[in-house]
Protein backbone atom coordinates (compact mmCIF):
# COMPACT_ATOMS: atom_id res chain seq x y z
CA UNK A 1 0.00 0.00 0.00
CA UNK A 2 2.84 2.34 0.75
CA UNK A 3 3.87 1.93 -2.75
CA UNK A 4 0.66 2.48 -4.54
CA UNK A 5 1.53 -1.55 -5.69
CA UNK A 6 -1.97 -2.55 -3.72
CA UNK A 7 -5.07 0.10 -3.47
CA UNK A 8 -8.31 -0.59 -1.06
CA UNK A 9 -11.61 1.14 -1.98
CA UNK A 10 -14.78 0.67 -0.20
CA UNK A 11 -17.50 0.62 -2.97
CA UNK A 12 -18.80 4.47 -1.39
CA UNK A 13 -14.99 5.64 -2.35
CA UNK A 14 -14.81 4.68 -5.53
CA UNK A 15 -17.89 5.08 -7.09
CA UNK A 16 -19.14 8.56 -4.95
CA UNK A 17 -15.87 9.96 -6.70
CA UNK A 18 -17.42 8.95 -10.03
CA UNK A 19 -21.05 9.66 -9.33
CA UNK A 20 -22.89 11.02 -12.14
CA UNK A 21 -20.54 9.61 -14.65
CA UNK A 22 -21.22 7.35 -17.41
CA UNK A 23 -20.91 3.53 -17.55
CA UNK A 24 -18.41 4.46 -19.84
CA UNK A 25 -16.46 6.88 -18.28
CA UNK A 26 -16.06 4.67 -14.73
CA UNK A 27 -14.87 2.04 -17.08
CA UNK A 28 -12.30 4.69 -18.60
CA UNK A 29 -10.98 5.61 -14.82
CA UNK A 30 -10.05 1.96 -14.48
CA UNK A 31 -8.24 2.29 -17.81
CA UNK A 32 -6.70 5.32 -16.84
CA UNK A 33 -5.23 3.61 -13.12
CA UNK A 34 -3.96 0.57 -15.22
CA UNK A 35 -2.35 3.11 -17.39
CA UNK A 36 -0.37 4.58 -14.26
CA UNK A 37 0.72 1.12 -13.18
CA UNK A 38 2.16 0.46 -16.24
CA UNK A 39 3.89 3.95 -16.28
CA UNK A 40 5.27 2.97 -12.98
CA UNK A 41 7.04 -0.37 -14.40
CA UNK A 42 4.05 -3.06 -13.34
CA UNK A 43 2.70 -5.06 -15.92
CA UNK A 44 -0.83 -4.13 -15.74
CA UNK A 45 -4.06 -3.83 -13.40
CA UNK A 46 -5.33 -6.30 -10.98
CA UNK A 47 -8.85 -5.59 -10.09
CA UNK A 48 -11.55 -7.34 -7.25
CA UNK A 49 -14.64 -6.64 -5.80
CA UNK A 50 -17.52 -8.09 -4.40
CA UNK A 51 -21.12 -7.02 -4.78
CA UNK A 52 -22.42 -7.39 -1.24
CA UNK A 53 -22.93 -3.31 -1.48
CA UNK A 54 -25.76 -3.93 -3.90
CA UNK A 55 -29.56 -3.13 -3.22
CA UNK A 56 -32.22 -4.91 -5.62
CA UNK A 57 -33.27 -2.14 -7.46
CA UNK A 58 -29.49 -1.26 -8.35
CA UNK A 59 -29.21 -5.05 -9.83
CA UNK A 60 -30.45 -4.22 -13.52
CA UNK A 61 -28.01 -1.24 -13.70
CA UNK A 62 -24.98 -2.91 -12.46
CA UNK A 63 -25.08 -5.72 -15.11
CA UNK A 64 -25.09 -2.74 -17.65
CA UNK A 65 -22.11 -1.49 -16.30
CA UNK A 66 -20.57 -5.11 -15.72
CA UNK A 67 -21.41 -5.33 -19.71
CA UNK A 68 -19.68 -2.58 -20.15
CA UNK A 69 -16.30 -3.44 -18.43
CA UNK A 70 -16.20 -6.45 -20.29
CA UNK A 71 -16.27 -4.92 -23.55
CA UNK A 72 -13.84 -1.85 -22.42
CA UNK A 73 -11.21 -4.40 -20.85
CA UNK A 74 -11.32 -6.31 -23.69
CA UNK A 75 -7.88 -5.30 -25.13
CA UNK A 76 -6.52 -4.10 -22.01
CA UNK A 77 -3.60 -5.19 -19.78
CA UNK A 78 -6.63 -5.68 -16.93
CA UNK A 79 -7.52 -8.57 -14.65
CA UNK A 80 -10.88 -7.99 -13.82
CA UNK A 81 -12.60 -9.99 -10.87
CA UNK A 82 -16.25 -9.67 -9.55
CA UNK A 83 -17.70 -11.49 -6.75
CA UNK A 84 -21.31 -12.67 -6.22
CA UNK A 85 -22.88 -14.17 -3.10
CA UNK A 86 -25.02 -17.25 -4.86
CA UNK A 87 -27.31 -17.09 -1.55
CA UNK A 88 -28.52 -13.63 -2.36
CA UNK A 89 -28.51 -14.58 -6.25
CA UNK A 90 -31.67 -16.00 -7.48
CA UNK A 91 -31.92 -18.17 -11.21
CA UNK A 92 -32.43 -14.83 -13.03
CA UNK A 93 -29.05 -13.47 -11.31
CA UNK A 94 -27.30 -16.44 -12.15
CA UNK A 95 -28.24 -15.98 -15.87
CA UNK A 96 -27.26 -12.05 -15.72
CA UNK A 97 -24.00 -12.83 -14.17
CA UNK A 98 -22.88 -15.78 -16.80
CA UNK A 99 -24.12 -12.97 -19.63
CA UNK A 100 -22.29 -9.89 -18.61
CA UNK A 101 -18.53 -12.01 -18.16
CA UNK A 102 -16.61 -13.72 -20.27
CA UNK A 103 -17.07 -17.11 -17.85
CA UNK A 104 -17.78 -17.30 -14.35
CA UNK A 105 -17.01 -19.51 -11.71
CA UNK A 106 -19.62 -21.35 -9.64
CA UNK A 107 -18.58 -23.11 -6.50
CA UNK A 108 -21.15 -26.10 -5.94
CA UNK A 109 -20.74 -28.65 -3.52
CA UNK A 110 -17.15 -27.52 -2.36
CA UNK A 111 -16.06 -27.72 -6.30
CA UNK A 112 -15.07 -24.96 -8.49
CA UNK A 113 -17.21 -25.24 -12.19
CA UNK A 114 -16.49 -22.68 -15.02
CA UNK A 115 -19.58 -21.45 -16.64
CA UNK A 116 -19.47 -19.74 -20.38
CA UNK A 117 -20.94 -17.59 -22.22
CA UNK A 118 -22.87 -18.44 -25.12
CA UNK A 119 -20.71 -16.14 -27.14
CA UNK A 120 -17.77 -17.32 -25.17
CA UNK A 121 -18.44 -20.96 -26.19
CA UNK A 122 -18.88 -19.29 -30.24
CA UNK A 123 -16.17 -17.71 -29.87
CA UNK A 124 -13.91 -21.01 -28.64
CA UNK A 125 -15.70 -22.83 -31.80
CA UNK A 126 -14.92 -20.68 -33.97
CA UNK A 127 -10.86 -20.53 -33.13
CA UNK A 128 -10.81 -24.31 -33.44
CA UNK A 129 -12.40 -23.14 -36.94
CA UNK A 130 -9.70 -20.65 -37.65
CA UNK A 131 -7.12 -22.50 -35.97
CA UNK A 132 -7.54 -25.69 -38.33
CA UNK A 133 -8.30 -23.10 -41.61
CA UNK A 134 -4.96 -21.46 -40.41
CA UNK A 135 -2.93 -25.07 -40.18
CA UNK A 136 -4.75 -25.76 -43.35
CA UNK A 137 -3.55 -22.62 -45.37
CA UNK A 138 0.17 -22.85 -43.45
CA UNK A 139 0.65 -25.97 -44.32
CA UNK A 140 -0.41 -25.66 -47.99
CA UNK A 141 1.28 -22.31 -48.48
CA UNK A 142 4.47 -24.16 -47.05
CA UNK A 143 3.94 -26.75 -49.48
CA UNK A 144 3.79 -24.37 -52.53
CA UNK A 145 6.60 -22.03 -51.36
CA UNK A 146 8.46 -25.45 -51.57
CA UNK A 147 7.20 -25.73 -55.21
CA UNK A 148 8.19 -22.48 -56.09
CA UNK A 149 11.49 -22.89 -54.69
CA UNK A 150 12.20 -26.49 -56.32
CA UNK A 151 10.79 -24.74 -59.59
CA UNK A 152 12.80 -21.46 -59.05
CA UNK A 153 15.73 -23.73 -58.61
CA UNK A 154 15.38 -26.03 -61.64
CA UNK A 155 14.56 -22.93 -64.06
CA UNK A 156 18.17 -21.49 -62.73
CA UNK A 157 19.56 -24.64 -63.47
CA UNK A 158 17.28 -24.82 -67.23
CA UNK A 159 18.72 -21.13 -67.92
CA UNK A 160 22.18 -21.89 -66.95
CA UNK A 161 22.02 -25.09 -69.03
CA UNK A 162 20.24 -22.99 -72.15
CA UNK A 163 23.03 -20.24 -71.83
CA UNK A 164 25.80 -22.57 -71.38
CA UNK A 165 24.33 -23.90 -74.97
CA UNK A 166 23.66 -20.47 -76.52
CA UNK A 167 27.31 -19.38 -76.19
CA UNK A 168 28.76 -22.93 -77.57
CA UNK A 169 26.79 -22.50 -80.36
CA UNK A 170 27.66 -18.47 -80.97
CA UNK A 171 31.14 -19.79 -80.27
CA UNK A 172 30.82 -22.37 -83.24
CA UNK A 173 29.12 -20.19 -85.80
CA UNK A 174 32.05 -17.15 -85.62
CA UNK A 175 34.52 -19.94 -85.31
CA UNK A 176 33.25 -21.47 -88.34
CA UNK A 177 32.20 -18.17 -90.01
CA UNK A 178 35.60 -17.08 -90.03
CA UNK A 179 37.15 -19.85 -91.24
CA UNK A 180 34.91 -19.79 -94.31
CA UNK A 181 34.78 -16.07 -95.64
CA UNK A 182 37.79 -13.75 -97.47
CA UNK A 183 37.37 -10.42 -95.41
CA UNK A 184 36.14 -9.58 -92.68
CA UNK A 185 33.27 -7.12 -93.40
CA UNK A 186 31.92 -10.39 -95.26
CA UNK A 187 32.24 -12.62 -91.86
CA UNK A 188 30.50 -9.51 -90.01
CA UNK A 189 27.54 -9.56 -92.32
CA UNK A 190 27.33 -14.03 -92.10
CA UNK A 191 27.53 -13.54 -88.06
CA UNK A 192 25.37 -11.07 -87.82
CA UNK A 193 22.79 -12.52 -90.06
CA UNK A 194 22.80 -15.99 -88.20
CA UNK A 195 23.40 -14.48 -84.52
CA UNK A 196 19.76 -13.13 -85.33
CA UNK A 197 18.58 -16.10 -86.59
CA UNK A 198 19.45 -17.49 -83.35
CA UNK A 199 17.95 -14.52 -81.76
CA UNK A 200 14.41 -14.38 -83.24
CA UNK A 201 14.39 -18.62 -82.31
CA UNK A 202 14.84 -17.54 -78.74
CA UNK A 203 12.26 -14.95 -78.63
CA UNK A 204 10.10 -17.56 -80.25
CA UNK A 205 10.40 -20.09 -77.74
CA UNK A 206 10.45 -17.47 -74.89
CA UNK A 207 6.90 -16.16 -75.91
CA UNK A 208 5.84 -19.79 -75.42
CA UNK A 209 7.39 -20.50 -71.90
CA UNK A 210 9.90 -22.94 -73.80
CA UNK A 211 7.27 -25.16 -74.39
CA UNK A 212 8.44 -25.94 -77.96
CA UNK A 213 7.32 -23.93 -81.70
CA UNK A 214 5.70 -25.50 -83.96
CA UNK A 215 7.57 -25.63 -87.41
CA UNK A 216 5.24 -23.39 -89.33
CA UNK A 217 5.88 -20.82 -86.76
CA UNK A 218 9.54 -21.14 -86.61
CA UNK A 219 9.78 -20.96 -90.67
CA UNK A 220 7.34 -17.99 -90.81
CA UNK A 221 9.36 -15.60 -89.15
CA UNK A 222 12.02 -16.75 -91.52
CA UNK A 223 10.11 -16.89 -94.53
CA UNK A 224 8.70 -13.33 -94.14
CA UNK A 225 11.21 -11.20 -95.80
CA UNK A 226 11.17 -13.08 -98.84
CA UNK A 227 6.92 -11.53 -99.33
CA UNK A 228 5.25 -14.74 -99.52
CA UNK A 229 8.36 -16.21 -102.10
CA UNK A 230 9.15 -19.31 -100.00
CA UNK A 231 5.95 -21.37 -99.51
CA UNK A 232 5.14 -23.95 -96.51
CA UNK A 233 3.32 -26.28 -98.00
CA UNK A 234 2.68 -29.14 -94.77
CA UNK A 235 0.92 -29.98 -91.77
CA UNK A 236 2.38 -28.32 -88.61
CA UNK A 237 3.82 -29.91 -86.26
CA UNK A 238 5.81 -29.01 -82.73
CA UNK A 239 9.48 -28.39 -82.32
CA UNK A 240 11.43 -29.08 -79.09
CA UNK A 241 13.48 -26.27 -77.63
CA UNK A 242 16.28 -27.92 -79.17
CA UNK A 243 15.00 -28.43 -82.50
CA UNK A 244 13.32 -25.47 -82.74
CA UNK A 245 16.76 -23.13 -82.28
CA UNK A 246 18.81 -26.00 -84.77
CA UNK A 247 15.40 -25.65 -87.66
CA UNK A 248 15.80 -21.80 -87.50
CA UNK A 249 19.72 -21.79 -87.99
CA UNK A 250 19.37 -24.70 -90.85
CA UNK A 251 16.79 -22.86 -92.77
CA UNK A 252 18.14 -19.60 -92.26
CA UNK A 253 21.32 -21.08 -94.15
CA UNK A 254 18.93 -22.50 -97.02
CA UNK A 255 17.23 -19.09 -96.93
CA UNK A 256 20.24 -17.25 -97.47
CA UNK A 257 22.27 -19.01 -100.08
CA UNK A 258 18.56 -19.01 -101.83
CA UNK A 259 18.84 -15.51 -101.91
CA UNK A 260 22.69 -15.25 -103.07
CA UNK A 261 23.13 -18.05 -105.44
CA UNK A 262 19.52 -19.73 -106.04
CA UNK A 263 15.99 -19.10 -106.19
CA UNK A 264 15.71 -16.27 -104.16
CA UNK A 265 18.04 -14.15 -105.93
CA UNK A 266 16.05 -13.21 -109.33
CA UNK A 267 12.61 -11.46 -109.29
CA UNK A 268 10.62 -14.62 -109.94
CA UNK A 269 11.70 -17.42 -108.52
CA UNK A 270 10.59 -19.29 -105.34
CA UNK A 271 11.07 -22.16 -102.83
CA UNK A 272 8.37 -24.82 -101.56
CA UNK A 273 9.11 -26.07 -98.63
CA UNK A 274 7.40 -29.75 -97.57
CA UNK A 275 7.42 -32.07 -94.49
CA UNK A 276 6.45 -35.09 -94.17
CA UNK A 277 6.18 -37.74 -91.14
CA UNK A 278 8.15 -40.71 -91.05
CA UNK A 279 8.15 -43.85 -89.23
CA UNK A 280 5.74 -45.87 -87.27
CA UNK A 281 4.87 -44.50 -84.89
CA UNK A 282 6.05 -41.36 -86.65
CA UNK A 283 9.41 -39.94 -85.09
CA UNK A 284 11.05 -38.14 -87.81
CA UNK A 285 10.86 -35.88 -90.26
CA UNK A 286 11.77 -35.97 -94.12
CA UNK A 287 11.93 -32.02 -95.08
CA UNK A 288 12.51 -31.25 -98.60
CA UNK A 289 13.64 -27.88 -99.75
CA UNK A 290 13.06 -27.23 -103.62
CA UNK A 291 13.91 -23.93 -105.50
CA UNK A 292 11.71 -23.26 -108.89
CA UNK A 293 12.82 -20.33 -111.21
CA UNK A 294 16.26 -19.35 -110.71
CA UNK A 295 19.68 -19.79 -111.94
CA UNK A 296 21.36 -23.41 -112.25
CA UNK A 297 22.64 -24.35 -109.79
CA UNK A 298 26.50 -25.52 -109.22
CA UNK A 299 28.67 -27.50 -106.27
CA UNK A 300 30.64 -25.51 -104.08
CA UNK A 301 33.68 -24.82 -104.85
CA UNK A 302 34.64 -26.37 -100.73
CA UNK A 303 32.72 -27.05 -98.01
CA UNK A 304 31.08 -24.48 -96.05
CA UNK A 305 29.26 -23.72 -92.62
CA UNK A 306 26.29 -24.23 -93.79
CA UNK A 307 26.77 -27.48 -95.23
CA UNK A 308 28.29 -28.22 -91.95
CA UNK A 309 25.23 -27.14 -89.77
CA UNK A 310 23.13 -29.33 -92.30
Amino acid sequence: IETGQLAVFSHIEWYERHRGASRTEVANAWIRAKDEAVEKGYVGLRLTGNTAFLEHQDWHDFMEYESVLRNAFSNQQIVALCSYDCQRCDADAVLDVVSAHDFALARRRGNWEIVESAAVKRSKQALVVLNADLERLVDERTRKLADALAHQQMLTAEVSHRVKNTVVTLQAIVDQTLRGQSTLEQARLVVRGRIAALARAHDQLARNEWNGVSLREALSVLAAPYQGRVQLAFADVLLSPRATLVFSLLFHELATNAAKYGSLSGDTGCAVVTVELQGDPADALAIRWCEHGGPRGSPPQCPNFGMKLM
